[in-house]
């Protein structure tokens, strides 16, 4: 008798390929009888069960039961799943079929001949009934839809591939390639990545289906198929049949998941859409169909993105595809520039709790206010435009502000009038507010402040909570500059600050701001010198920034005589008090301009300092230094800048110059190096992005000691312009750490770590305006989140930035990338058309310049780490940019926010090892060919400090015949560490002696084929073998053109782990043939250890069981070689090896379809 799983397969199959319903037989069963079936409940699924009768023996239902509806599918009295040797428990007397020699009811025969026990013996009656009952269910409210369904494509995968289609290309649609991955939803591998089946075991089926009334380019409809069946269950040990009915009471009492059966598996569906005709960015909006009281898939995905499906054993799911815009313009106004934050993201708030710090002892190190989101947020920018928008435009410039409708942060909240995040591919903005058109200001001689309407631009903004404590609530913080005696010869600059409510309506905010001011928190002269002129000092001087943290906002800006201003105040505070400001600057004689800053320090874990980056040179446009420091306060809330909390860090690494006193470093000169060419440049726009990692770690974590909140985790960048080999403005990067070892209890020396400055560099393009924000943490070291890169569905930081032929460029494009913590950390320059080629930097559907990345205060908790909820904004180059007489377009965007399809290879490979006096040898992830994975490792024993003394990667199984790839890194004249492999039965280990010396830093890798005991579990891991070492990571980028070394590759070495130890000329003869049977690709092992020379040549002859050679090969004697089957004939081949001295190695296969 069929499982519940088979009947789902059974039906859902025919449904799927355009059944418009199903038909259950309505009668009685007993043969011949006339008798009218007894009134049933009219429930939809309710199955009347009839009457029969055999040998004098009432057989079939006795007494139909009153029960309705459910209750009735489920009665007992129609019959159970199994049958009851009792007679007179036995509700339909089906046992009389099992009759012994004297005629009576005897189970046993029957049950030994099945091997269970005679109270499991499967009739199946109740499941089938339960099954079909869902089915019927399901058609009842889905129906409608599925009967107006067309098939117009079907893709099927089993041992071989079905594909048919009717005026449709399932490739425009799906890339079902090997990019399919298929696995049980329990099996996950590292960094998220799903512990993918073969593609070989691969059993589904996907369908395209057309409405009816609807265009395909308007939506389409798709079903997805699991064709495995087995409804077993895993319990203490061992997979148990539990019939369908036994699993609905397991899974409505929690006792266990509801795909946790064998045959469950979860489909990552890779899509491949694009939009016929549209030429612009489109996202899917996907919806499953359920009824109206289920819950199922309801989000928005990219067009290239890969959908994760859970289905049960023999279950179908039916899908709505909607193509969405990824972009949408809304209003007008200037962006610039790139170096101030124009968007952020912010939830509302709920509440504020109490965090804390403890020591081991349980006494408190220090407390802080942390926020407790509520259920929506918003996103919040600022821009700028002339007043009058008539063309041409004129009037005063002035700084509008726009936050937009309320996006439900997840969607397990009842639907209501907000969007839900995930869903919203576009944003929609409520009405702008003047934000510029009150300065409060009191002129040099004046007897009193005067709201004034001044020429008002270039703003920034935050969104935070005020956590004073009478006015706890989220408020949108936003600076900018006005002219003021603009036309005189000695004007000024206001350095001003709005503050509005966040979480108003936007008339409320305009009525707020109409009783409200600009505060002015610093005024700086100007004077017309370089590229600077009377129509354009506003875009250099002020120029402000604005920082969130623990204690309150820090600002910074220009000051045409003293250099950076910086300040500190309180966020209910409306100016500076005495000892909250202070001017730096590196250089005397040095003209300093465009500060920033990141946008948000780490608030979730009480972080109280903000890092600081400006530039310095002999024009206020152009820099000849990018400089640093970080702006901290004292008990008294008075300002201060420092690097750490030591008079001077030590360095790591690579030295950053530090000009002064150890308060400031400076991360490039004028001179710079691009693809080892020395090369003059200017520097300018520079910024600052901080990883906010902001989770409290737990003790497996080695920087626990230290504590998170001292670890300054920055990644600057900024736009260079060389004047001698490529002259054209290239995008700079320089990564570097602060671990400030004296500000935690633990004690310790202030480190300065640093890699060097980097570039992306274009042959034929200007690249300008970089922009980062945060991007997604999903991954984990020990307990802790840590970071992965984007391959892995994860993005731990994101760069924008533009690129133009030059300044009149009427059509400049703009580029994505997506990075992981350290991924910049290498000291390499980049083409940007090889990052490009190699997919690494995105193109944009759009033309536009100065690309803002909404950041956002956490990256901590399901309402934070949303990589969906991370939007862009930017000009379109529609308008006239000289003098501002007429504002460009404002764009907000989503493309390639809503995540891509996983790709082949990682571009960020971490490396981890142990570094010593005379050696550091690393070792990256394990790639396993036969699953197109990696193997990443993690720490996995500590010290007394928390320091690894061991990585490894998770236990696994492997292949009877696997190919790895090693991948190494190494300094030193000595070996520090080595790589073992170690079996999980008895422990046993063998040295991969893969890890050498004198690798100059360069990447060796090296293969290896592995032949394995399908029932025993392995695990590598590196360990060092002398003392006085330290754990070491390193990163490697696999972008386009990035070179190795090949070491050993025309010589795969092999290791036998089911004898622990390496192929060697001492081992005996042998040749392993596998898969067998075969049906495309068959490996071949051959091992002549008898001979003294592994590389002398030997033949394989490949042969037909009739003796018609098929095939010869040309090896050595030790070597691994594939043969490719496909087209092969269906039957046995004997394989034979005729070795270079005299040994005869033989073995067949199978080919099978």
């Amino acid at each position: 008798m069929p499982t519940g799983s088979e009947v789902y397969l059974h039906a859902f199959e025919q449904l799927a390929l355009g059944a418009k319903g199903l038909m259950t037989f309505y009668c009685v069963s007993r043969f011949q009888c006339t008798t009218p079936l007894p009134p049933t409940s009219p429930d939809i699924g309710d199955i009347p069960i009839g009457v029969t009768s055999l040998a004098n023996v009432n057989l079939g239902i006795q007494t139909v039961p009153t029960t309705t509806g459910y209750d009735f599918i489920r009665d007992p009295g129609l019959g159970t799943d199994f049958f009851d040797a009792d007679t007179a428990n036995e509700p339909t007397r089906l046992t009389y079929y099992f009759l012994d020699d004297n005629g009576d009811v005897n189970l046993d025969l029957f049950s030994n001949n099945l091997g269970v026990d005679p109270d499991r013996l499967y009739a199946g009656r109740a499941s089938m009934r339960l099954a079909t009952y869902r089915l019927y269910r399901y058609l009842h409210d889905v129906g409608p839809t599925l009967a107006n369904l067309e098939l117009r494509g079907w893709w099927a995968k089993g041992y071989r591939q079905w594909r048919l289609e009717d005026s449709v290309d399932i490739d425009d649609y799906f890339k079902l390639d090997t990019n399919l991955k298929v696995a049980h939803p329990s099996r996950v591998g590292d960094f998220g990545s799903i512990d993918a089946e073969d593609y070989d075991s691969v059993f589904c089926d996907v369908m395209i289906h057309k409405h009816r009334d609807t265009a395909l380019t308007a939506r389409w409809f798709f079903s997805v198929m699991n064709r495995r069946s087995d409804p077993r269950i895993l319990e203490s040990g061992d997979w148990v049949f539990r019939s369908e009915t036994e699993y609905e009471d397991l899974l409505a009492a929690n006792s266990i998941g509801e795909y946790d059966q064998r045959g469950a598996r979860e489909i990552r569906l890779p899509f491949n859409y694009e939009a016929q005709g549209s030429g612009t960015a489109i996202n899917l909006h996907v919806t499953e169909l359920v009824p109206d009281t289920a819950v199922g898939i309801d989000t928005v995905i990219g067009a290239h993105a890969t959908l994760a499906i859970r289905l049960r054993p023999g279950q179908a799911k039916f899908f709505r595809v909607v193509p969405i815009p990824a972009s949408s313009t809304q209003g007008t106004g200037f962006l610039a520039h790139s170096n101030q934050r124009k968007i952020v993201a912010f939830p509302v708030l709920d509440t504020m709790v109490t965090a804390a710090e403890l020591e081991d002892d349980g006494d408190t190190v220090r407390t802080w206010l942390r926020m407790v989101v509520g259920d929506t947020m918003r996103y919040h920018r600022v821009y700028h435009k002339r007043k009058d928008t008539t063309l041409p435009e004129g009037g005063p410039l002035t700084v509008w502000y726009q936050h937009s409708s309320p996006l439900v942060h997840t969607d397990t909240l009842p639907t209501g009038t907000a969007r839900y995040a995930f869903d919203a591919s576009t944003v929609t903005w409520e009405n702008p507010v003047n934000i510029s058109s009150r300065v409060l200001y009191q002129p040099p001689g004046a007897d009193s402040a005067t709201i004034m309407d001044l020429s008002c631009g270039f703003p920034a903004l935050v969104v935070r909570v005020d956590t004073f404590a009478m006015t706890r609530i989220a408020k949108v913080y936003v600076v900018f500059g006005c002219e003021y005696d603009a036309t005189e010869q000695n004007p000024k600059v206001l350095v001003c600050e709005s503050v509005i409510p966040a979480d108003a309506t936007s008339d409320e905010q305009a009525a707020f701001y109409a009783n409200d001011y600009s505060a002015v928190l610093d005024v700086t002269p100007v004077t017309f010198v370089g590229m600077v002129t009377q129509a354009n000092f506003l875009e250099h001087w002020g120029t402000p920034m604005i920082n969130a943290s623990q204690s309150g906002n820090y600002y910074c800006w220009s000051h045409e005589a003293n250099g950076i201003g910086a300040g500190l105040k309180e966020p209910h505070r409306r100016t500076f008090l005495g000892g909250q400001t202070e001017y730096i600057r590196a250089y005397n004689g040095m003209i300093c301009t465009h500060p920033s800053m990141h946008s948000y320090s780490r608030l979730h874990i009480g972080e109280d300092d903000a890092g600081l980056v400006w530039q310095e040179g002999a024009d206020p446009l152009f820099g000849n230094f990018i400089l640093y420091t970080r702006l901290k306060h004292d008990a008294n809330n008075n300002i201060y800048h420092e690097l750490c909390a030591d008079p001077t860090p030590t360095e790591e690494e690579n030295n950053i110059i530090l000009p002064t006193d150890g308060t400031i470093a400076q991360l490039t000169d004028i001179y710079i190096d691009i693809e080892e060419a020395n090369d003059v440049a200017h520097h300018a726009f520079p910024l600052l992005y901080r990883q906010m990692s902001d989770w409290d770690l737990t003790g497996e974590n080695k920087f626990y000691y230290l504590g998170i909140n001292n670890i300054k985790a920055e990644r600057a960048y900024w736009q260079t312009l060389p004047t001698i080999n490529y002259p054209r403005w290239v995008i700079a990067r320089r990564v570097f750490d602060v671990r400030e070892w004296t500000s935690s209890w633990f004690g310790g020396n202030d480190t300065l770590w640093s890699r060097t400055a980097n570039f992306i560099f274009s042959d034929d393009y200007h690249l300008r305006g970089p922009d980062a924000t945060q991007g997604e943490q999903w991954g984990e070291w020990g307990s802790d989140p840590e970071y992965a890169s984007w391959d892995y569905d994860d993005s731990t930081s994101v760069l924008e930035f533009w690129s133009e032929t030059s300044d009149t460029d009427l059509m400049p494009m703009l580029w994505s990338m997506t990075l992981s913590w350290e991924l910049y950390g290498t000291d390499t320059d980049y083409d940007h058309a090889d990052l490009v080629a190699d997919g690494s930097v995105r193109l944009l559907n759009h033309i536009g310049k100065y690309p803002h990345l909404a950041s956002r205060y956490s990256m901590t908790g399901v309402n934070n780490r949303g990589w969906q909820r991370n939007r862009r904004i930017f000009n379109r180059t529609d308008g006239t940019w000289p003098a501002y007489v007429h504002a460009p377009s404002l764009v907000t965007s989503s493309e390639y926010f809503y995540k891509q399809g996983t790709q082949r290879t990682p571009q960020a490979l971490r490396y981890v090892g142990f570094r010593g006096p005379e050696g550091s040898p690393l070792t990256g992830p394990i790639y396993l060919h036969n699953k197109e994975d990696w193997l990443a490792f993690k720490p996995s024993k500590f010290d007394d400090q928390k320091a690894p003394l061991e990585y490894s990667c998770d236990w696994l199984g492997l292949p009877d015949v696997g190919h790895i790839t090693v991948s190494t890194k190494a300094a030193g004249e000595e070996l520090e560490a080595e790589l073992w492999v170690q079996r999980e039965s008895d422990g046993e280990v063998i040295n991969m002696n893969t890890m050498a010396t004198n690798q100059n830093g360069e990447t060796w890798r090296r293969e290896f084929t592995l032949l394995s005991s399908p029932d025993e579990r392995y695990r590598f891991f590196i360990e060092p073998n002398k003392q006085h070492t330290s754990p070491a990571e390193d990163i490697e980028i696999r972008f386009a053109k990035r070179e190795s070394k090949n070491k050993g590759s025309a010589n795969r070495t092999i290791i036998d782990l089911r004898k622990m130890k390496e192929f060697s000329a001492t081992d005996e003869a042998d040749l392993i043939v596998y898969p067998n049977p075969a049906q495309n690709m068959v490996t071949m092992v051959i091992n002549n250890g008898r001979s003294d020379d592994r590389d002398a040549k030997v033949e394989v002859v490949i042969s037909s069981i009739i003796g018609a050679t098929q095939a010869r090969i040309t090896c050595r004697n030790i070597d691994v070689l594939t043969v490719n089957v496909e087209t092969w004939t269906v039957g046995t081949y004997l394989v034979l090896v005729n070795t270079s001295n005299g040994v005869v190695l033989t073995s067949s296969f199978s080919v099978v379809r």
